[in-house]
Protein backbone atom coordinates (compact mmCIF):
# COMPACT_ATOMS: atom_id res chain seq x y z
CA UNK A 1 0.00 0.00 0.00
CA UNK A 2 1.43 3.39 -1.00
CA UNK A 3 1.40 6.45 1.23
CA UNK A 4 -1.38 7.93 -0.91
CA UNK A 5 -3.51 4.77 -0.52
CA UNK A 6 -2.96 4.80 3.23
CA UNK A 7 -3.93 8.47 3.45
CA UNK A 8 -7.12 7.81 1.45
CA UNK A 9 -8.00 4.85 3.68
CA UNK A 10 -7.54 7.00 6.80
CA UNK A 11 -9.71 9.76 5.36
CA UNK A 12 -12.50 7.30 4.50
CA UNK A 13 -12.34 5.73 7.96
CA UNK A 14 -12.67 9.16 9.56
CA UNK A 15 -15.54 10.05 7.23
CA UNK A 16 -17.41 6.89 8.23
CA UNK A 17 -16.79 7.55 11.93
CA UNK A 18 -18.00 11.13 11.65
CA UNK A 19 -21.07 10.08 9.71
CA UNK A 20 -21.91 7.53 12.40
CA UNK A 21 -22.18 10.36 14.94
CA UNK A 22 -24.05 12.59 12.48
CA UNK A 23 -21.21 15.06 11.94
CA UNK A 24 -22.03 15.09 8.25
CA UNK A 25 -20.29 18.34 7.31
CA UNK A 26 -16.93 17.11 8.59
CA UNK A 27 -17.57 13.70 7.01
CA UNK A 28 -18.15 15.42 3.68
CA UNK A 29 -14.89 17.36 3.97
CA UNK A 30 -12.89 14.17 4.62
CA UNK A 31 -14.66 12.38 1.75
CA UNK A 32 -13.90 15.26 -0.62
CA UNK A 33 -10.23 15.11 0.34
CA UNK A 34 -10.27 11.38 -0.39
CA UNK A 35 -11.87 12.00 -3.80
CA UNK A 36 -9.25 14.66 -4.57
CA UNK A 37 -6.42 12.24 -3.70
CA UNK A 38 -8.02 9.24 -5.45
CA UNK A 39 -10.55 10.39 -8.09
CA UNK A 40 -10.75 6.81 -9.45
CA UNK A 41 -11.76 5.37 -6.09
CA UNK A 42 -15.40 4.23 -6.03
CA UNK A 43 -15.21 3.96 -2.24
CA UNK A 44 -14.34 7.65 -1.96
CA UNK A 45 -17.29 8.69 -4.11
CA UNK A 46 -19.61 6.43 -2.10
CA UNK A 47 -18.39 7.99 1.15
CA UNK A 48 -19.04 11.44 -0.31
CA UNK A 49 -22.54 10.37 -1.39
CA UNK A 50 -23.37 9.08 2.12
CA UNK A 51 -22.24 12.32 3.72
CA UNK A 52 -24.26 14.35 1.22
CA UNK A 53 -27.37 12.30 2.01
CA UNK A 54 -26.83 13.14 5.68
CA UNK A 55 -26.63 16.83 4.78
CA UNK A 56 -29.81 16.65 2.71
CA UNK A 57 -27.91 17.33 -0.52
CA UNK A 58 -29.75 14.59 -2.38
CA UNK A 59 -29.11 15.77 -5.94
CA UNK A 60 -25.37 15.94 -5.28
CA UNK A 61 -25.51 12.58 -3.50
CA UNK A 62 -27.10 10.99 -6.56
CA UNK A 63 -24.34 12.38 -8.79
CA UNK A 64 -21.63 11.07 -6.45
CA UNK A 65 -23.33 7.66 -6.41
CA UNK A 66 -23.47 7.66 -10.22
CA UNK A 67 -19.74 8.33 -10.36
CA UNK A 68 -19.19 5.43 -7.98
CA UNK A 69 -21.31 3.21 -10.26
CA UNK A 70 -19.26 4.28 -13.27
CA UNK A 71 -16.04 3.34 -11.47
CA UNK A 72 -17.39 0.09 -9.97
CA UNK A 73 -20.39 -1.12 -12.00
CA UNK A 74 -20.43 -4.53 -10.31
CA UNK A 75 -20.73 -3.15 -6.78
CA UNK A 76 -24.28 -2.97 -5.36
CA UNK A 77 -23.39 -0.18 -2.93
CA UNK A 78 -23.42 2.55 -5.57
CA UNK A 79 -26.81 1.47 -6.89
CA UNK A 80 -28.32 1.41 -3.40
CA UNK A 81 -26.92 4.86 -2.63
CA UNK A 82 -28.28 6.23 -5.90
CA UNK A 83 -31.71 4.74 -5.13
CA UNK A 84 -31.64 6.31 -1.67
CA UNK A 85 -30.64 9.75 -2.99
CA UNK A 86 -33.24 9.68 -5.78
CA UNK A 87 -36.00 8.60 -3.39
CA UNK A 88 -35.18 11.42 -1.00
CA UNK A 89 -35.15 13.86 -3.93
CA UNK A 90 -38.53 12.55 -5.07
CA UNK A 91 -40.11 13.30 -1.69
CA UNK A 92 -39.51 17.00 -2.35
CA UNK A 93 -41.14 16.91 -5.79
CA UNK A 94 -44.72 16.52 -7.00
CA UNK A 95 -46.59 14.99 -9.90
CA UNK A 96 -44.74 13.58 -12.88
CA UNK A 97 -41.27 14.62 -11.64
CA UNK A 98 -41.84 12.77 -8.37
CA UNK A 99 -42.91 9.64 -10.25
CA UNK A 100 -39.96 9.88 -12.64
CA UNK A 101 -37.43 10.08 -9.82
CA UNK A 102 -39.16 7.31 -7.88
CA UNK A 103 -39.09 5.01 -10.91
CA UNK A 104 -35.38 5.75 -11.43
CA UNK A 105 -34.80 4.93 -7.77
CA UNK A 106 -36.72 1.68 -8.21
CA UNK A 107 -34.60 0.71 -11.23
CA UNK A 108 -31.39 1.44 -9.33
CA UNK A 109 -32.57 -0.48 -6.26
CA UNK A 110 -33.49 -3.52 -8.37
CA UNK A 111 -30.02 -3.49 -9.92
CA UNK A 112 -28.51 -3.41 -6.45
CA UNK A 113 -30.64 -6.43 -5.53
CA UNK A 114 -29.55 -8.27 -8.68
CA UNK A 115 -25.92 -7.77 -7.72
CA UNK A 116 -26.47 -8.70 -4.05
CA UNK A 117 -29.72 -10.66 -3.65
CA UNK A 118 -28.94 -11.62 -0.03
CA UNK A 119 -28.35 -8.06 1.19
CA UNK A 120 -31.46 -6.67 2.95
CA UNK A 121 -30.41 -3.06 2.29
CA UNK A 122 -31.35 -3.43 -1.37
CA UNK A 123 -34.89 -4.46 -0.49
CA UNK A 124 -35.25 -1.51 1.88
CA UNK A 125 -34.18 0.89 -0.87
CA UNK A 126 -36.67 -0.81 -3.21
CA UNK A 127 -39.49 -0.52 -0.67
CA UNK A 128 -38.82 3.20 -0.25
CA UNK A 129 -38.97 3.80 -4.00
CA UNK A 130 -42.11 1.70 -4.47
CA UNK A 131 -43.87 3.53 -1.65
CA UNK A 132 -43.36 6.81 -3.46
CA UNK A 133 -45.15 5.44 -6.52
CA UNK A 134 -47.95 4.15 -4.25
CA UNK A 135 -47.15 0.57 -5.26
CA UNK A 136 -47.75 -0.55 -1.69
CA UNK A 137 -48.25 -4.23 -2.47
CA UNK A 138 -44.76 -4.58 -3.97
CA UNK A 139 -43.29 -2.31 -1.29
CA UNK A 140 -44.75 -4.60 1.36
CA UNK A 141 -43.28 -7.64 -0.44
CA UNK A 142 -39.84 -5.96 -0.45
CA UNK A 143 -40.10 -5.25 3.27
CA UNK A 144 -41.09 -8.85 3.95
CA UNK A 145 -38.00 -10.05 2.10
CA UNK A 146 -35.81 -7.67 4.12
CA UNK A 147 -37.38 -9.00 7.32
CA UNK A 148 -36.77 -12.56 6.19
CA UNK A 149 -33.09 -11.78 5.60
CA UNK A 150 -32.63 -9.58 8.69
CA UNK A 151 -35.37 -10.21 11.27
CA UNK A 152 -33.36 -8.45 13.99
CA UNK A 153 -32.89 -5.24 11.99
CA UNK A 154 -34.47 -2.09 13.36
CA UNK A 155 -34.17 -0.50 9.91
CA UNK A 156 -36.31 -3.26 8.37
CA UNK A 157 -39.05 -2.80 10.96
CA UNK A 158 -38.91 0.97 10.43
CA UNK A 159 -39.45 0.36 6.71
CA UNK A 160 -42.42 -1.84 7.60
CA UNK A 161 -43.90 0.97 9.69
CA UNK A 162 -43.44 3.44 6.82
CA UNK A 163 -45.33 1.19 4.40
CA UNK A 164 -48.07 0.66 6.99
CA UNK A 165 -48.39 4.42 7.49
CA UNK A 166 -48.65 4.91 3.74
CA UNK A 167 -51.49 2.37 3.75
CA UNK A 168 -53.26 4.17 6.64
CA UNK A 169 -52.86 0.96 8.63
CA UNK A 170 -52.20 2.59 12.00
CA UNK A 171 -52.28 -0.60 14.10
CA UNK A 172 -49.66 -2.29 11.93
CA UNK A 173 -47.53 0.88 11.93
CA UNK A 174 -47.65 0.94 15.73
CA UNK A 175 -46.71 -2.74 15.95
CA UNK A 176 -43.77 -2.37 13.52
CA UNK A 177 -42.47 0.77 15.24
CA UNK A 178 -42.56 -0.95 18.60
CA UNK A 179 -40.64 -3.90 17.18
CA UNK A 180 -37.97 -1.50 15.89
CA UNK A 181 -37.74 0.20 19.28
CA UNK A 182 -37.44 -3.17 21.03
CA UNK A 183 -34.26 -3.67 18.98
CA UNK A 184 -32.99 -0.07 19.05
CA UNK A 185 -34.71 1.85 21.88
CA UNK A 186 -33.69 5.29 20.59
CA UNK A 187 -34.20 4.78 16.86
CA UNK A 188 -35.32 8.24 15.76
CA UNK A 189 -37.29 7.11 12.70
CA UNK A 190 -39.12 4.40 14.64
CA UNK A 191 -39.97 6.82 17.42
CA UNK A 192 -41.27 9.44 15.00
CA UNK A 193 -43.35 6.86 13.11
CA UNK A 194 -44.74 5.49 16.37
CA UNK A 195 -45.77 8.99 17.46
CA UNK A 196 -47.49 9.67 14.14
CA UNK A 197 -49.27 6.29 14.13
CA UNK A 198 -50.47 6.68 17.71
CA UNK A 199 -51.90 10.10 17.00
CA UNK A 200 -53.59 8.87 13.82
CA UNK A 201 -55.06 5.95 15.77
CA UNK A 202 -56.61 8.35 18.27
CA UNK A 203 -54.04 8.11 21.08
CA UNK A 204 -53.17 11.80 20.84
CA UNK A 205 -51.42 12.31 24.14
CA UNK A 206 -49.26 9.22 23.96
CA UNK A 207 -48.30 10.00 20.37
CA UNK A 208 -47.36 13.56 21.27
CA UNK A 209 -45.19 12.32 24.12
CA UNK A 210 -43.32 9.96 21.80
CA UNK A 211 -42.78 12.74 19.24
CA UNK A 212 -41.40 14.96 21.98
CA UNK A 213 -38.90 12.27 22.99
CA UNK A 214 -37.85 11.83 19.35
CA UNK A 215 -37.27 15.59 19.05
CA UNK A 216 -35.19 15.52 22.24
CA UNK A 217 -32.97 12.66 21.07
CA UNK A 218 -32.18 14.25 17.69
CA UNK A 219 -32.82 18.00 17.91
CA UNK A 220 -31.24 18.62 14.50
CA UNK A 221 -33.74 16.42 12.64
CA UNK A 222 -36.86 18.40 11.67
CA UNK A 223 -39.41 15.62 11.08
CA UNK A 224 -40.48 14.89 14.66
CA UNK A 225 -40.40 18.62 15.53
CA UNK A 226 -42.67 19.36 12.57
CA UNK A 227 -45.10 16.63 13.66
CA UNK A 228 -44.96 17.87 17.23
CA UNK A 229 -45.67 21.43 16.14
CA UNK A 230 -48.55 20.20 14.00
CA UNK A 231 -49.98 18.47 17.08
CA UNK A 232 -49.83 21.74 19.00
CA UNK A 233 -51.44 23.62 16.15
CA UNK A 234 -54.24 21.05 16.09
CA UNK A 235 -54.93 21.81 19.75
CA UNK A 236 -55.02 25.53 18.96
CA UNK A 237 -57.37 24.90 16.03
CA UNK A 238 -59.81 23.05 18.28
CA UNK A 239 -59.80 25.91 20.79
CA UNK A 240 -60.37 28.50 18.06
CA UNK A 241 -63.15 26.50 16.43
CA UNK A 242 -64.93 26.11 19.78
CA UNK A 243 -64.76 29.88 20.24
CA UNK A 244 -66.06 30.41 16.72
CA UNK A 245 -69.29 28.50 17.35
CA UNK A 246 -71.08 31.21 19.41
CA UNK A 247 -69.49 33.97 17.29
CA UNK A 248 -70.78 32.28 14.15
CA UNK A 249 -74.32 32.04 15.43
CA UNK A 250 -74.33 35.62 16.72
CA UNK A 251 -73.11 36.81 13.31
CA UNK A 252 -75.78 34.68 11.59
CA UNK A 253 -73.26 32.66 9.61
CA UNK A 254 -73.88 29.48 11.61
CA UNK A 255 -71.58 26.56 10.86
CA UNK A 256 -70.25 28.10 7.64
CA UNK A 257 -67.52 30.02 9.44
CA UNK A 258 -66.69 26.91 11.48
CA UNK A 259 -66.12 24.68 8.45
CA UNK A 260 -64.29 27.40 6.49
CA UNK A 261 -61.79 27.72 9.31
CA UNK A 262 -61.49 23.94 9.69
CA UNK A 263 -60.79 23.37 5.98
CA UNK A 264 -58.52 26.40 5.71
CA UNK A 265 -56.38 25.44 8.68
CA UNK A 266 -56.06 21.86 7.41
CA UNK A 267 -54.88 23.13 4.02
CA UNK A 268 -52.37 25.48 5.66
CA UNK A 269 -50.86 22.78 7.85
CA UNK A 270 -50.68 20.22 5.03
CA UNK A 271 -49.33 22.51 2.33
CA UNK A 272 -46.85 24.60 4.31
CA UNK A 273 -44.91 22.35 6.73
CA UNK A 274 -42.17 24.96 6.89
CA UNK A 275 -44.61 27.44 8.38
CA UNK A 276 -45.68 24.79 10.88
CA UNK A 277 -42.08 24.26 11.91
CA UNK A 278 -41.58 27.98 12.50
CA UNK A 279 -44.58 27.97 14.83
CA UNK A 280 -43.00 25.33 17.07
CA UNK A 281 -41.88 27.91 19.64
CA UNK A 282 -45.47 27.95 20.93
CA UNK A 283 -47.19 25.04 19.21
CA UNK A 284 -44.95 22.29 20.57
CA UNK A 285 -45.21 23.42 24.23
CA UNK A 286 -48.97 23.62 23.78
CA UNK A 287 -49.04 20.02 22.56
CA UNK A 288 -46.83 18.92 25.46
CA UNK A 289 -49.06 20.67 27.99
CA UNK A 290 -52.03 18.59 26.93
CA UNK A 291 -50.00 15.37 26.97
CA UNK A 292 -47.93 15.79 30.12
CA UNK A 293 -50.04 13.39 32.16
CA UNK A 294 -49.17 10.53 29.84
CA UNK A 295 -46.81 7.72 30.77
CA UNK A 296 -43.32 8.52 29.49
CA UNK A 297 -41.37 5.57 28.12
CA UNK A 298 -37.74 5.23 29.14
CA UNK A 299 -35.70 5.71 25.98
CA UNK A 300 -31.90 5.73 25.91
CA UNK A 301 -29.86 8.24 23.93
CA UNK A 302 -28.42 6.15 21.12
CA UNK A 303 -28.55 7.30 17.51
CA UNK A 304 -29.82 5.60 14.38
CA UNK A 305 -27.47 4.74 11.55
CA UNK A 306 -28.49 5.26 7.94
CA UNK A 307 -27.92 1.63 6.86
CA UNK A 308 -28.27 -1.75 8.53
CA UNK A 309 -25.55 -2.71 10.97
CA UNK A 310 -23.18 -5.47 9.93
CA UNK A 311 -24.20 -7.75 12.81
CA UNK A 312 -27.86 -8.63 12.28
CA UNK A 313 -27.94 -11.77 14.40
CA UNK A 314 -27.77 -10.62 18.01
CA UNK A 315 -29.05 -13.66 20.00
CA UNK A 316 -30.40 -11.35 22.71
CA UNK A 317 -32.76 -9.80 20.16
CA UNK A 318 -33.98 -13.01 18.58
CA UNK A 319 -37.13 -12.77 16.49
CA UNK A 320 -38.60 -15.87 14.94
CA UNK A 321 -37.85 -15.88 11.21
CA UNK A 322 -41.18 -17.47 10.34
CA UNK A 323 -43.07 -14.71 12.13
CA UNK A 324 -40.99 -11.99 10.44
CA UNK A 325 -41.32 -13.45 6.95
CA UNK A 326 -45.11 -13.66 7.20
CA UNK A 327 -45.54 -10.22 8.72
CA UNK A 328 -47.34 -7.81 6.39
CA UNK A 329 -47.76 -4.06 6.66
CA UNK A 330 -50.89 -4.31 4.54
CA UNK A 331 -52.80 -6.79 6.69
CA UNK A 332 -56.16 -5.12 7.19
CA UNK A 333 -55.35 -2.64 4.40
CA UNK A 334 -58.26 -1.43 2.30
CA UNK A 335 -60.58 -0.38 5.07
CA UNK A 336 -61.63 3.21 5.57
CA UNK A 337 -59.03 5.21 7.51
CA UNK A 338 -59.73 6.25 11.09
CA UNK A 339 -59.69 10.01 10.31
CA UNK A 340 -62.46 9.50 7.74
CA UNK A 341 -64.48 7.38 10.18
CA UNK A 342 -63.97 9.99 12.89
CA UNK A 343 -65.15 12.77 10.56
CA UNK A 344 -68.23 10.73 9.66
CA UNK A 345 -69.03 10.17 13.33
CA UNK A 346 -68.65 13.86 14.21
CA UNK A 347 -70.73 14.94 11.22
CA UNK A 348 -73.51 12.44 11.95
CA UNK A 349 -73.69 13.32 15.64
CA UNK A 350 -73.62 17.06 14.82
CA UNK A 351 -76.53 16.65 12.38
CA UNK A 352 -78.40 14.63 15.00
CA UNK A 353 -77.83 17.31 17.65
CA UNK A 354 -78.96 20.11 15.34
CA UNK A 355 -82.17 18.29 14.36
CA UNK A 356 -82.83 17.38 17.98
CA UNK A 357 -82.44 21.04 18.94
CA UNK A 358 -84.90 22.03 16.22
CA UNK A 359 -87.31 19.33 17.38
CA UNK A 360 -87.21 20.39 21.02
CA UNK A 361 -86.60 24.14 20.98
CA UNK A 362 -87.97 25.54 17.71
CA UNK A 363 -91.73 26.23 17.75
CA UNK A 364 -93.94 25.77 14.71
CA UNK A 365 -92.34 22.62 13.32
CA UNK A 366 -94.97 21.09 11.04
CA UNK A 367 -94.40 17.38 11.46
CA UNK A 368 -92.56 16.66 14.70
CA UNK A 369 -93.15 12.92 14.43
CA UNK A 370 -91.41 12.73 11.06
CA UNK A 371 -88.53 14.85 12.34
CA UNK A 372 -88.22 12.59 15.38
CA UNK A 373 -87.91 9.64 13.00
CA UNK A 374 -85.16 11.41 11.06
CA UNK A 375 -83.33 12.14 14.34
CA UNK A 376 -83.51 8.47 15.26
CA UNK A 377 -82.16 7.43 11.85
CA UNK A 378 -79.21 9.86 12.05
CA UNK A 379 -78.45 8.70 15.60
CA UNK A 380 -78.37 5.10 14.38
CA UNK A 381 -76.10 6.09 11.49
CA UNK A 382 -73.78 7.92 13.89
CA UNK A 383 -73.50 4.86 16.12
CA UNK A 384 -71.76 2.81 13.41
CA UNK A 385 -68.59 4.93 13.00
CA UNK A 386 -68.54 5.50 16.77
CA UNK A 387 -68.46 1.77 17.46
CA UNK A 388 -65.82 1.28 14.75
CA UNK A 389 -63.58 3.87 16.42
CA UNK A 390 -64.05 2.24 19.83
CA UNK A 391 -63.12 -1.16 18.40
CA UNK A 392 -60.00 0.25 16.73
CA UNK A 393 -58.98 1.94 19.97
CA UNK A 394 -59.22 -1.39 21.78
CA UNK A 395 -57.12 -3.01 19.03
CA UNK A 396 -54.39 -0.40 19.50
CA UNK A 397 -54.45 -0.77 23.29
CA UNK A 398 -54.22 -4.52 22.91
CA UNK A 399 -50.91 -4.23 20.99
CA UNK A 400 -49.08 -2.47 23.78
Amino acid sequence: MTDNDEQVANLLARADALRAVRRYREAEEHARQAVALAPQSASAHRALSRAQVGLGQYTEAARSAEEAIHLAPNSPDGFRLRALALSRTATKEHGSERNRLAHEAETSAREGIRLAPRDPNGYLRLAEALRLTRNLKDADAAVQEALRLAPNSAAAWVAASVVALAADNWEKAIAASRRALAIDPSNYAAMNNLGVALRRAGKKREGTKVLAEAARIDPDAPTARTNLSRAGLNVARVVIMVLLIPIGFLAHVGLVLYFVFALGSNALISRYPGFVLRMESWAAPLALYFSRRDHEDDFSRRVQEDDLKDDLSDPNLAIEREESSTWSALEGHGRIGSPVVRFAAISAWSATAIMLFVLVAVPGVADRLALAGVVAVFAAIAMWPTLVLRRRRREVNGRR
